[in-house]
């Protein structure tokens, strides 16, 4: 057979020869979204939405600022509610999805969207890995369970629990990339290059950037071994059609996240992690998976299940399970011939993905880190994961596709070559000893477990060597339930596929019954990281301290202590606040606070009164007592979460735009905050530049006059001024070099001042002054967004036109 165009006439044959389980593939493809919606169905209750610790604690203000903003006919450009105003672009989430964007569209409440983009993506994953598999020359039985087995897989729905939806986003639309990459490469056909750029630009789209680099490491390691499998480097046209297919897929994936890409590009150096080596070689593998925790493949109570997790990780809001019925095919795969070169792309694949996972835990993360472009700049390599799993299951589906092959062997009771000359009764009573070995080392490592005492704690204390043997004994029960759960299923599963290699069982009884244990095995598991909450008006509804601060006139900031959650639940209310949930503010304002080591933040700054007046901190909120002149106990109530909080009022906070009698140019990268930690800075006779100040005036001058903010909004703040001499008018909200200004109708010059904020010069008398936030990078790339999918649309127009023409000629 001939490679490349040929390539397709060939499998659909050999295709149409292998013996299928008995369903029509819409049916087998219509229980991956028929499984997601009764698994998710708790969420799309009415009065109900998801839980996921981070949705809750800061996304969900986010996605309800950007519905608004859409609902004002407006782009979310910039958001003043955390962290002294940051780019929304810094951050946009999944805003730009399409499933996103079309639930705005359609008007569905923010709380209801994160349910349905589950559902949608979980049902999307199966159906990938069921295409790919089945493109793959894989049978019906083997593809379909291999789709619910990576579908429900601890690890994908693990994210659910924090809210991780641009993470869901990429991981189950991983397998829809590899398959359509496979296609276009084996056709050659460009509507298949297009749909992978189309998948691609969709993950993109995630704003996942870290996941994303990882899956882009894979889809191009499995189209460069495509271009090898169909030996398509020569001759070279075919070489260059499909190489140019790759290109177009590319294009057509930078098109679609422009909106996100073009205005990012300008702000990473603006971001914590800017700079040439980003925080460096600790900082990156900060949340590396330890390696004892690969156990958790098969039994994650060894290490502990969210509370009652022990390990090394700070937190762990995940699980590395895959499934008894995965497993067990893995095990009987080392016997198993498969499909030798997917098997070991596959297994490559696994392998590569698991030693980056393991980051700072195996040396070769050096190396990664040293050639892999962006990886310094990155923080949790065990993100990856998601990768060994797909592989895993992939492998499962070939090794169950082999015993296929077995049973048809069988079937004949002929030896053939295709098990390397060895009669297939032999290649099953090996497998049955394989299995059955397996299984038996799996009871006994539980009888062990089980018969063996639980670890006796250390030393009591509030260490956390002491925190975790504590843990670790109380865990133990837990543990050794967990393997006895395990052996159960691979045995099971392993028993079932006994008997339909004996042809005891029918291979549409074992499809229906292994989809039935797979789903079972993994919902023990999947329950534990699925939560819902009531709607947000009962969920977030407002308790005494946010109704007192809601009352106060604005604008203002609030510092919420650390005894209190660190959440953006205020920003509901319409307070901002000084720091809360975000992970990628601008960190000029990191520095401001008080830049960490460990941390973007320690807020070590904001011990100087002067820090806390000049970042308008008005209020301060804790459940502890304050000792300080200038702060005052206005209120106190209780806190959603029970606490009782005292409102500190700061007498000595500056309002959010004053007036500065000079500007004094500081010439250090930290210049103006060793200036404002001194005795003797006052922020309304000098303010802090870092060029040459525009207006050379006189501190001792007498300065009259006054800045009233007369309309505020996220993009577009008004200043009345009124002023007896040149002076500077200073905003304490972030600098970004997409903010302008004007002076009474006319563009002026907008400084950075006080090492973040804001500044522009005023001459004497009365003046509007007006800031805009105007990114041009944000709606150029939104224009090139809504152009690309226009373009997309009709060009699917057309191939519905010509499929039509195509039916009609051949009828």
């Amino acid at each position: 057979m001939k490679r490349g165009s040929t390539e397709g006439e060939g499998r659909e044959e050999r295709r149409a020869a292998v013996q299928e389980s008995g369903f029509p593939n819409w049916v087998l493809i219509s229980s991956y979204l028929l499984a997601a919606l009764v698994f998710f169905f708790p969420a799309l209750l009415p009065g109900r939405m998801m839980f996921g610790s981070d949705y809750v604690a800061g996304a969900f203000f986010f996605e309800e600022f950007a519905t608004d903003r859409f609902q004002s006919a407006a782009l979310p450009q910039w958001l003043p509610t955390v962290y002294g105003g940051v780019p929304f672009f810094a951050n946009p989430m999944d805003v730009y999805y399409p499933i996103s964007v079309l639930l705005r569209l359609a008007q569905v409440p923010t709380h209801e969207h994160l349910g349905i983009l589950f559902v949608t993506q979980f049902f999307l994953a199966g159906v990938g890995v069921y295409l790919l598999l089945r493109e793959m020359g894989v049978r019906q039985l083997a593809a379909h369970l291999a789709g619910l087995a990576y579908t429900f897989s601890g690890y994908l729905i693990s994210n659910i629990y924090a809210g991780h939806d641009g993470r869901a986003i990429v991981a189950t639309l991983a397998p829809l990339l590899l398959f359509t990459l496979h296609r276009g490469f084996r056709t050659g056909a460009l509507r298949w290059f297009v749909a992978a750029g189309i998948v691609s630009g969709s993950v993109l789209l995630s704003f996942q950037i870290q996941t994303t680099f990882y899956l882009a490491l894979a889809a191009l390691a499995w189209s460069a071994f495509l271009l090898w499998h169909f030996g398509l480097f020569r001759p070279l046209p075919v070489l260059a059609r499909r190489v140019g297919g790759g290109l177009i897929a590319l294009a057509i994936a930078l098109a679609l996240s422009s909106v996100n890409l073009l205005p990012f590009l300008g702000y990473i150096d603006a971001s914590p992690r800017g700079g040439e080596g980003g925080r460096g070689y600790e900082y990156s593998v900060g949340w590396s998976m330890p390696l004892e925790e690969t156990v958790g493949i098969a039994v994650p109570e060894r290490i502990g299940v969210l509370d009652a997790y022990w390990g090394d990780n700070a937190f762990k809001l995940h699980t590395e399970y895959v499934g008894g019925l995965v497993v067990a095919l893995l095990i009987l795969s080392l016997y198993l011939p498969a499909r030798r070169r997917y098997t070991w792309f596959y297994l490559g694949t696994a392998l590569f993905f698991l030693t980056i996972a393991f980051g700072g835990h195996t040396p070769l993360y050096r190396v990664y880190y040293a050639i892999l472009p962006g990886t310094s700049k990155f923080r949790a390599p065990s993100i990856s994961f998601y990768l060994v799993v797909l592989s895993l299951t992939i492998l499962a589906g070939l090794a169950l596709n082999r015993l296929a092959d077995l049973r048809a062997a069988l079937a004949e009771r002929a030896g053939g070559g295709s098990f390397a000359d060895r009669p297939a009764n032999e290649v099953l009573r090996r497998l049955t000893y394989l299995g059955a070995a397996a299984l038996a080392a799996v009871v006994f490592w539980a009888v062990i477990v089980s018969a063996t005492p639980p670890p006796t704690p250390g030393a009591p204390g509030l260490t956390a060597e002491a925190v975790r043997s504590v843990k670790a004994a109380q865990n133990h029960a837990a543990y050794a339930q967990g393997i006895w759960r395990f052996a159960l299923f691979m045995g099971l599963s392993l028993i079932v596929l006994w008997g339909w290699l004996e042809r005891r069982v029918s291979s549409r009884v074992t499809l229906a019954f292994l989809s039935v244990l797979t789903l079972a095995d993994l919902w023990l598991i999947d329950k534990k990281f699925f939560e819902t909450v009531p709607e947000p008006s009962t969920y977030f509804a407002a308790d005494e301290v946010a109704s007192f601060l809601s009352r106060q006139p604005g604008p203002f900031r609030a510092f919420v202590l650390f005894d209190l959650a660190q959440d953006n639940y205020l920003t509901h209310f319409g307070v901002e606040l000084v720091g809360g949930e975000h992970g990628n503010q601008l960190q000029t304002y990191n520095e401001f606070l008080g830049a960490g080591e460990q941390t973007y933040t320690d807020y070590h700054n904001m011990g100087y009164p002067i820090f806390l007046a000049l970042a308008n901190v008005k209020y301060i909120i804790t459940g502890q007592e304050i000792g300080a002149p200038f702060l005052e106990p206005v209120f106190s109530g209780r806190t959603r979460r029970g606490r009782t909080a005292t409102v500190f009022e700061n007498s000595a906070v500056l309002p959010r735009a004053f007036l500065a009698a000079s500007g004094t140019r500081v010439s250090a990268p930290d210049g103006a905050l060793e200036r404002m930690r001194s005795a003797n800075f006052d922020p309304t006779r000098e303010v802090l530049l870092y060029e040459e100040p525009p207006l050379t005036l006189d501190p001792a001058a007498p300065l009259e006059g006054s800045a009233r903010i007369t309309r505020y909004e996220s993009a577009l703040v008004i200043v009345e001024v009124t002023v007896n001499r040149p002076a500077y008018l200073v905003l304490t909200d972030n600098y970004y070099p997409d903010w302008r200004v004007e002076v009474d109708g006319e563009e002026a010059r907008l400084l950075r001042a006080d090492h973040t904020f804001r500044a522009v010069p005023v001459p004497a008398g009365g003046h509007s002054v007006v800031f805009r936030f105007e990114p041009t990078s944000l709606r150029i790339g939104f224009v090139v967004y809504v152009i690309t999918w226009l373009a997309l649309a009709a060009y699917g127009l057309v191939l519905m036109f010509i499929a039509k023409r195509k039916r009609s000629v051949e009828g």
